[in-house]
């Protein structure tokens, strides 16, 4: 290996570690955020986990999905409420909904179809997600803890290129 090819190696490493310290540099501040994803309802030995959120006095809201839309594309929601959110696939193909930067708690309800193709960029920070195949239905049990904006949006690879998306409006 030549001089100069090692120079550039060393510095492309050099560069790389420098760029991972600087993105993990601890934010105690920061907000936290729930991924229902991973919530299968189920502990590491396949146990029933505890409920961690109260669906008693949740307010329901429906979601239908075909392809390629959500309706309604807009939902309105107080901070701190309890929202059932009732995801009806009547498309002919598996969807989910999602959201990368909601702030807040949220759980999967009953089943929920893993299997799909989750290897979208950042998928390991997804705030909540939800799936279902075709003429089926999920739901996600969340309280949002910050007003604001948020994306949602089918993380099926293409999907949300094709128009699906949402805005969660936490008032």
């Amino acid at each position: 290996m030549t001089k100069a090819r090692f120079a550039v190696l060393l510095l492309a490493l050099m560069l790389t570690v420098l760029a991972l310290t600087a993105c993990s540099s601890g934010d105690s501040d920061a907000e936290p955020t729930a991924m229902a994803m991973a919530d299968d309802g189920h502990d590491d030995a396949g146990h029933d986990d505890e409920q961690k959120l109260d669906a008693t006095n949740a307010h329901e809201i429906e979601l239908t999905v075909t392809e390629f839309a959500f309706a309604p594309d807009e939902i309105r929601v107080h901070a701190g409420s309890t929202i059932k959110l009732v995801f009806k696939n009547e498309g002919s193909v598996l969807h989910d909904i999602s959201s990368m930067d909601f702030v807040g708690e949220a759980e999967a309800m009953g089943e929920m179809d893993m299997d799909h193709d989750t290897t979208m960029e950042g998928m390991a920070d997804m705030a909540f997600h939800i799936s279902a195949e075709p003429q089926h239905s999920g739901e996600l049990l969340f309280v949002a803890s910050k007003a604001g904006m948020y994306q949602l949006f089918c993380s099926v690879p293409g999907h949300k290129e094709l128009g699906m998306v949402a805005t969660l409006i936490v008032e």
